[in-house]
């Protein structure tokens, strides 16, 4: 064997794929074939004329998981193919011509799944290279499974591709209708994160409602979302999240800072927790918004508040907390399909 080769079975190595979603499957034959090839180029193929995660996105999810191996460089090749199955003959021609224009150098291994094979259009295109297929048995999964049951396959997603699957479930309400607790025991049931209002933080912190300044709002809508963002990279499958930006603005009026309407943010799953349970006073809760009819009345200004904003919602009421709950699991496991 070549001095220069010594550690590595081939010069150069190509591992192609669509990483859409990346997964285990990807990640383990990118790894071999690292162990294998002296260099390493990872072919990340994307159409704008398909319906794919945001091709940055997935060249991302890539790059973490090789950026601690120097010697693998990712390709990002367009084509305009509608679907995988309309990728012709002239798609793989025009693809290997840019992909060995950018190697400039012979390949002499290319990793590609059982799928592919011996005769598959990377043996007439790459007639020099090797075809080395994966063997999925060791990680029975593809991405076409994931996308039809992400929550249910994700065990075999990796660490950076959880974030973008995760369903986010919001839950909102009037003032004491256990929306807190709800968040906190939901999150514990399913294993997983949850997300607290950030606005009591800075309630408590100036004093009250009646002197909340439009910036305040404005803080809180943004650290909001930002600690949404952050706690998605630790959830598993769900993150159940206490109000969002249309609470805060709708808050906001009461206050009459000015604030400008929120562009609302994406959820998986709203829930409203109807105002039949009594009212507790901690404090920093508004008594004249939760007077005897006004209580029910200001619940049913915030679901037409919500549906001004074109937002759909569950709504769960019960007597009792318990009830309210098992009528919240109910909610999820019926939407998502997935066993708790």
């Amino acid at each position: 064997m070549d001095k220069e080769m010594k550690g590595f079975l081939y010069e150069v190595g190509m591992f192609g794929t669509c990483a859409n979603p990346l997964h285990r499957g990807h990640v383990a034959t990118i790894i071999r074939a690292a162990c294998e090839c002296r260099e390493l180029y990872v072919v990340l193929s994307y159409s704008h004329s398909r319906e794919e995660v945001d091709f940055r996105l997935r060249h991302q999810w890539i790059y973490a998981a090789v950026s601690h191996l120097p010697h693998v460089r990712i390709i990002d090749l367009e084509d305009d193919a509608p679907s995988k199955e309309l990728y012709s003959e002239e798609h793989w021609r025009r693809g290997a011509e840019t992909v060995r224009g950018i190697i400039g150098k012979t390949v002499n291994a290319i990793y590609c799944g059982s799928d592919y094979g011996t005769a598959s259009p990377y043996a007439r295109y790459y007639p020099e290279a090797r075809i080395i297929t994966a063997d999925r048995g060791v990680i029975p999964i593809s991405s076409s499974e994931i996308r039809r049951a992400p929550l249910r396959h994700w065990d075999y997603l990796p660490q950076q591709v959880r974030p973008y699957y995760v369903r986010k479930v919001l839950i909102i309400g009037h003032e004491s209708t256990g929306k807190s607790t709800m968040v906190q025991n939901l999150a514990a049931l399913y294993n997983t994160e949850y997300v607290a209002e950030y606005g009591r933080d800075v309630c408590a912190r100036c004093g009250g409602t009646d002197y909340m300044v439009k910036s305040d709002f404005e803080e809180i809508i943004s650290e909001h979302r930002a600690r949404i963002h952050a706690a998605c990279h630790r959830a598993n499958r769900f993150l159940f999240i206490d109000t969002d930006a249309v609470t805060t603005y709708w808050y906001s009026r009461f206050c009459d800072v000015g604030l400008p309407a929120p562009t609302p943010d994406a959820f998986d799953l709203i829930l409203f927790l109807e105002a039949d349970v009594p009212f507790v006073q901690d404090g920093l809760r508004s008594d004249e918004n939760n007077a005897g009819d006004v209580r029910n009345e200001m619940s049913d200004e915030l679901k037409r508040f919500y549906r001004e904003f074109g937002m759909e919602f569950h709504v769960i009421a019960g007597a009792t907390y318990a009830e309210r709950l098992a009528k919240a699991v109910e909610c999820v496991e019926k939407h998502f399909a997935y066993g708790c």
